[in-house]
C-alpha cells in the first residue's frame, strides 16, 4: 500500500521545483513558418461505435503551402482520420506530403483536435457552408524531411492553428514555430 503522506510530500516538492524553473525559464515565442491551404474530397464518417466514438476519413486531394523560407504543393494522396469523442471533440492525425518548389518532399504528421459550434460538432454535411468562426483546429505538426536544406523542419516543435476554407471544402491551417 502506497503512504499517502509520502506521495504528498513528493507532490509539494516537485510541484516547487517545476514553479522554480517555470520562474527561471523564458516564455516561449512563435515564428510564423508557412500556410497550408489543403482541399478535400471522399469524407465518411463511421455510425456511433459501442465505446460511444465515431471514426471518419477525409482525403486530401492537393493544396498548396507558403512562408518565409518554405513555398510548394500538396501532392494528392494523404488523408486525414478522425475520432469523435462523445462530447463532440474530433482528433484529428492527417498525414500528407508536401512537395516544396525545390522538388523536396516534406512528411507532415499533423495530429491535434477540432472543436467549435454546436452545428461544427453534431458534423454538418460537408457540403454546407458553414461559419468558418465556428470551427477550431489546433495541431502539433511534426515534419519529415531529407537531411539538407529543409532538415531544420525534423529539429523544432511546431504549432498549427486552422479554419474550415469558406466553401467547406478543406482547411487553412498556420503554422509557427516555438521558440524558447
Amino acid at each position: 500500500m502506497i503512504e499517502l503522506s509520502h506521495v504528498n510530500a513528493n507532490t509539494k516538492e516537485i510541484m516547487s521545483e517545476v514553479s522554480s524553473l517555470a520562474a527561471d525559464m523564458p516564455s516561449p515565442t512563435l515564428d510564423h513558418v508557412l500556410t497550408i491551404t489543403l482541399q478535400f474530397d471522399n469524407r465518411f464518417k463511421t455510425p456511433m461505435m459501442l465505446g460511444g466514438a465515431q471514426h471518419g476519413w477525409i482525403s486530401v486531394t492537393g493544396g498548396s503551402f507558403e512562408g518565409p523560407l518554405l513555398r510548394g504543393k500538396v501532392l494528392p494522396g494523404g488523408g486525414d482520420p478522425s475520432l469523435t469523442r462523445p462530447d463532440g471533440l474530433v482528433v484529428v492525425g492527417a498525414r500528407y506530403i508536401l512537395q516544396e518548389d525545390d522538388g523536396t518532399m516534406i512528411s507532415l504528421y499533423n495530429p491535434g483536435i477540432r472543436d467549435g459550434s454546436p452545428q461544427v460538432k453534431a458534423g454538418v454535411d460537408p457540403a454546407l457552408v458553414i461559419d468558418t468562426e465556428a470551427f477550431d483546429l489546433r495541431t502539433s505538426p511534426v515534419f519529415d524531411t531529407p537531411a539538407g536544406k529543409h532538415d531544420w523542419l525534423t529539429r523544432s516543435t511546431f504549432v498549427g492553428v486552422g479554419r474550415k476554407l469558406p466553401d467547406g471544402n478543406g482547411n487553412r491551417i498556420h503554422y509557427f514555430k516555438v521558440n524558447a
